[in-house]
């Protein structure tokens, strides 16, 4: 916003006392009249363009209208209305003098979840869109916040994500962001046939299911970032270790069969997430086949648009394999040198290329793959001739170029 005949922008203080009086002499008058709803519709969209940090320099009273004002609004008898507020909560959860408001952010989720099933796709849309936002809110500050919410929050919460995840499917990505989140942020582990158990399971193989399936590549997106974040609970996968196998399969099978580079690149990044070689058990060895197989067939390029995403893709599976020098036991040495060997010319040649496209700020776990492996060979007494080998071998691969 400018000034007229000015090339300057208004300050920071000029904005905010505009927007205390559009709050007052405008937008109140009018949400809280009978107005015409596509005029209180544009109202409450105009709610959403205050921005956190012109919000949190409002006076007190204004920000609890504002907040009254956009809840409100969720109920009236209007879509385009219902759309607009909805809209503005999906701000307002993230909004930094709000994002730790355990009431307003459990008001708000009160609006949310009904709207989710609103027959009128956009108030749907919207509703799912601040579902995602609220997920990211908790994620942030999960701990206090989940401690001051009502036990059946998050239960509430992932029961509405599990739904919103299979709904129409341009509901679906933001659902099944949400429910990664939800699923990745819940504090206790069930008791086996618990209907909490039960609910995550079926969490779980919706997110599993949209992985893999459809040609709306957001949500496969979406699924595999899911996949990334639920593997970050380390607890929950340690109790039920089957859902672990759903989330490791639908990833290979992203791998071997998705011809979208970047729901590939996606499922690479969910793999950067694995903390613990036990939890991926008998799976270890197929995805260092999986990997270097998908590695080793990148070049097959049938729709030429996917051309732009190849060198990311490439550097983001050779990041994943790195992950995973992370995680070898003596044990898996002979089998690794196996699968490297197959794979050994397309391997070293993309490896090399990503270790020369790293910064210096970007070699950690590089290096930390370097140590580990420099660690497993000794004492190299220890070791068979085919364990020896393949450790040589890693550490060949993981000389960083000077």
């Amino acid at each position: 916003m400018e000034k007229e005949d000015s090339d300057q922008f208004i300050s920071r203080d000029e904005a905010v006392q505009l927007w205390i009086y559009i709050i007052r002499h405008g937008l109140a008058n009018i949400l809280q009249a009978a107005s015409v709803p596509p005029l209180k519709a544009e109202a409450c969209a105009a709610l959403a363009t205050v921005g956190s940090q012109i919000f949190e320099c409002l006076p007190r009273e204004l920000r609890i209208l504002f907040v009254t004002l956009a809840l409100g609004c969720a109920t009236d008898g209007d879509a385009s209305v219902r759309a607009a507020s909805i809209r503005t909560l999906g701000f307002a959860v993230t909004f930094n003098t709000l994002n730790d408001d355990a009431s307003f952010l459990l008001d708000s989720s009160e609006k949310i979840l009904p709207l989710l099933l609103d027959g009128n796709l956009l108030v749907a849309l919207n509703a799912s869109w601040a579902l995602g936002n609220l997920a990211d809110t908790l994620d942030k500050d999960q701990n206090s916040l989940l401690e001051e919410m009502p036990r059946d929050f998050l239960i509430n919460l992932i029961k509405a994500a599990v739904h919103a995840a299979q709904g129409p499917m341009k509901v679906r990505c933001n659902g099944i962001r949400a429910l990664g989140i939800f699923v990745k942020i819940i504090p206790d582990v069930p008791s086996q046939g618990s209907e909490t158990a039960i609910l995550l399971d079926q969490a779980i193989s919706v997110i599993a299911k949209q992985a893999t399936i459809g040609n709306f590549m957001k949500n496969r997106w979406n699924a595999c970032y899911a996949c990334g974040n639920i593997l970050q609970n380390i607890k929950l996968l340690t109790a039920f270790s089957h859902w672990m196998d759903k989330l490791v399969e639908s990833l290979l099978i992203v791998f071997r069969s998705c011809a979208n580079f970047k729901v590939r690149i996606s499922a690479a990044n969910a793999m950067l997430n694995v903390k613990h070689r036990e939890l991926l058990s008998h799976h270890y060895i197929r995805i260092w086949f999986t990997l270097l197989d998908s590695l080793a067939n990148s070049e097959h390029i049938d729709d030429f648009s996917e051309f732009q995403h190849h060198e990311t893709m490439c550097r983001q599976i050779c990041n994943a394999l790195c992950k995973l020098m992370t995680l070898i036991t003596k044990d898996d040495l002979s089998q690794l040198q196996e699968a490297v060997m197959k794979y050994y010319d397309v391997f070293s040649a993309q490896f090399s290329k990503f270790l020369k496209s790293l910064l210096p700020e970007q070699l950690e776990l590089v290096i930390e793959a370097s140590e580990y492996i420099r660690q497993l060979g000794q004492p190299v007494g220890s070791l068979t001739q085919s364990q020896k080998s393949a450790v040589e071998l890693f550490q060949e691969l993981l000389i960083i170029p000077g």
